[in-house]
Parts: C-alpha cells; sequence; structure tokens
C-alpha cells in the first residue's frame, strides 16, 4: 500500500504475472502430472492394490522366558495310524492297540542341578482326545471331506497347549504325538482288560510296517480378500513313516505372525490379526525298538 491506503502491485508489463511459452509449458506440464498421479492412484483404488511391507524377528528361544499359548481359535490338529499291508492283514489295523498305541501329550522338560551335575527332568501329561467331527478344522457337513478326517482321524477335545523355549532352554514345553509299543497297563485301562498285547516280536514287525499321518489347520493372510475374513485357514497334510528297529523324531516348528491392517498413514485406524504357520523341521533317528515315531 502506499501512503493513502491503496494497494499497490508489482507489474512487469502492465501485468500482475510474468507470461512467457516456457512458463506456460511448465504450469501445463505440472498440472498433468498432478492429473496423472492422480488417475494412477485412483486405479489403484478401484483395482484394490495394496502395498505389502513384511518383516521378520526371530527370537533366541534358549532365553525365552514366555509361553506361547495355542487355542482353537487358531490353532487345530489331527492324526492316525495306519498299518501299511492292511489289505493283507486287515485285522491287525482292526486290532492296532494290541502293538502299538498312539498318545497325546504336552511335555515339560526342566533342566536341573544334582550333584552338581545338570538334569533334565521330564513330565508327561497325556491330553484327552476323540475322533474327530464336523466343525474341527474348518470342517462342514456340506463341504467334501477329501482326507476322511471326520470318523477316522483323532483330534484333541480341547486346544489348550503351551510352548517354550528350546532343547537348550531351562524350560522346554512341548506337545509330542507319540506312538509306542503296545503297554499292557495302559490296554487294560483304554479296553477294561478285554484285550491283550502281542509278542515283542510282533510288535517290532508291525511297528516298522505303520503310517503316521498329521494333518494340521495352517493359515495364512489373503491379501486379495476385502472383507472380515482376511485370515484364510488350509489344511497341511504330514505322512511320517518308521524305520525297523528304530526310533524316529519328527520336529515341527510352529511360526506365529502378526498382521497390522491400515488403508493409509494418514486415515483409518489400525487392525491387528494372527496366523499361524507350521513345517517338519528335520529327522532324528535313535537306535531303539519302536521308542516312538
Amino acid at each position: 500500500m502506499d501512503v493513502f491506503g491503496i494497494p499497490v502491485s508489482l507489474t512487469y508489463k502492465n501485468e500482475p504475472r510474468i507470461k512467457s511459452v516456457t512458463g506456460g509449458f511448465a504450469t501445463i506440464i505440472m498440472r498433468c502430472g498432478v492429473l496423472a498421479y492422480l488417475l494412477y492412484r485412483c486405479a489403484d483404488v478401484f483395482a484394490r492394490k495394496t502395498a505389502i511391507q513384511s518383516s521378520s524377528h526371530i527370537l533366541d528361544l534358549s532365553n525365552e522366558n514366555l509361553a506361547y499359548k495355542l487355542t482353537q481359535d487358531e490353532f487345530d490338529l489331527a492324526f492316525k495310524v495306519e498299518y501299511t499291508l492292511l489289505d493283507s492283514e486287515p485285522e491287525v489295523q482292526e486290532n492296532i492297540e494290541e502293538y502299538a498305541y498312539i498318545q497325546l501329550s504336552q511335555n515339560i522338560y526342566t533342566w536341573v542341578t544334582q550333584n552338581g551335575r545338570s538334569v533334565q527332568l521330564k513330565q508327561r501329561h497325556r491330553i484327552e482326545t476323540e475322533i474327530c467331527k464336523y466343525g474341527r478344522l474348518g470342517l462342514k457337513e456340506d463341504g467334501i471331506d477329501y482326507l476322511n478326517i471326520v470318523k477316522t482321524y483323532q483330534c484333541p477335545k480341547k486346544v489348550d497347549f503351551q510352548l517354550q523355549g528350546s532343547y537348550s532352554a531351562r524350560i522346554v514345553q512341548q506337545v509330542q504325538i507319540g506312538v509306542f509299543p503296545c503297554n499292557q497297563t495302559y490296554l487294560d485301562i483304554t479296553t477294561n482288560k478285554t484285550k491283550k498285547c502281542k509278542p515283542k516280536a510282533e510288535q517290532v514287525r508291525v511297528g516298522a510296517n505303520l503310517r503316521l499321518f498329521v494333518v494340521v489347520q495352517n493359515s495364512f493372510f489373503d491379501q486379495e480378500a476385502f472383507d472380515s475374513s482376511i485370515i484364510r485357514a488350509s489344511l497341511k497334510p504330514y505322512f511320517l513313516s518308521p524305520s525297523f528297529n528304530k526310533s524316529h523324531s519328527y520336529l515341527f516348528l510352529l511360526s506365529k505372525n502378526q498382521v497390522k491392517l491400515q488403508d493409509s498413514m494418514f486415515y483409518g485406524d489400525t487392525q491387528e490379526k494372527q496366523f499361524i504357520d507350521t513345517r517338519l523341521d528335520y529327522l532324528n533317528m535313535l537306535c531303539k525298538v519302536l521308542e516312538g515315531l
């Protein structure tokens, strides 16, 4: 403003703006660029494209004091034992408990010091099982049970597992599916003393021809889903076999994954979901007679 309060503006050749061919082209290019970027982002919205950023964190389980709890809301499993010579010896499969028995247990191993030596105390708590029914492992009556899980596999009555540490940790908690030679005391309890264990030689022969089937309900993050069921369930079958006069130990690793969902860093609340994946890690073989699979 001048001394009289009248606005005064700078001009160039009596124009409030500098107009040139170069400036015009620059303005057009910038506006076209902004419009193109806007259309590009709109296309991503309509096509429902997502940007996924992943990171992994590996725990030192030898120093991990936290126990991880698994429930049926996020994890489930089924298992069965089958005789490989079923067609030629069907009576063995019908009376398989006279040769071997399968047991699901929650095991706790604790390292203690006794007389100056490190000793591992072992506790095994048997988990009650039942014949699998519809509703387990995502199976429905109007669906197709390709693996024939219902009525042929065993499922834990209640999934309430604790996992903690590794073999080098002070306290280890694991879940075990074990196949063991027939035990008469256990057989009397389960059959009300109506059956007897077969001779040891027969147990070894049949045990070398058993197959352990384990089906685990895994879950995964479906980046193409935009509804409430963004965590999908899937069944992962495992087939495990023994060797004659040897004990096998197959170790499974379980990973618990966390997903954080958000429309953008500036808009929308963050949602957190979890999914679980398993894989067979390695095989440990011991020269023992049918100690377990």
